[in-house]
C-alpha cells in the first residue's frame, strides 16, 4: 500500500468560495471585505483567520461555522478550519498583526 500526496485545492475557488459568503455588516464577500486574513492553501487543507469586534463575535459565528463547511466541502479539502478572534477593535483591511516578542526585519526600502 504506497501513501498518495494530498492534492492542493485550487486558491482561486477557495476565495471564490468565501466570496459567496456575504459579510453582513458590509454585504460583500468575506474575502472582498477583507475578513479573511493568513489564508493556507495546502495539500488537503484549507484554513484562514477571521478578526472581528468582541462586540460582533457572536453575530459572526455562524458566519464562522458556514466558512468551514463550504470549504471543507470542496475537492481536495479534508481539513478546513476558521479560526475567529475577537479584539476590541477589529484592524484595519491589510493591516498586519505582530505577535509580540517577535522580531521583524528593517524594511529594505526604507534602509540607508
Amino acid at each position: 500500500m504506497t501513501d498518495q500526496p494530498l492534492p492542493t485545492p485550487d486558491r482561486e475557488r477557495v476565495i471564490a468560495t468565501l466570496d459567496a459568503i456575504r459579510d453582513p455588516a458590509t454585504g460583500l464577500g468575506l474575502h472582498a471585505s477583507g475578513l479573511v486574513q493568513a489564508l493556507v492553501v495546502g495539500p488537503g487543507r484549507v484554513g484562514f483567520m477571521m478578526e472581528v469586534a468582541s462586540a460582533d463575535a457572536a453575530r459572526y459565528a455562524y458566519i464562522r461555522d458556514a466558512a468551514e463547511k463550504a470549504l471543507a466541502g470542496l475537492p481536495g479539502v479534508e481539513k478546513a478550519q476558521v479560526v475567529m478572534t475577537a479584539s476590541s477593535r477589529a484592524p484595519a483591511p491589510g493591516a498586519t498583526r505582530v505577535r509580540k516578542g517577535v522580531h521583524v526585519n528593517d524594511d529594505p526600502r526604507t534602509a540607508p
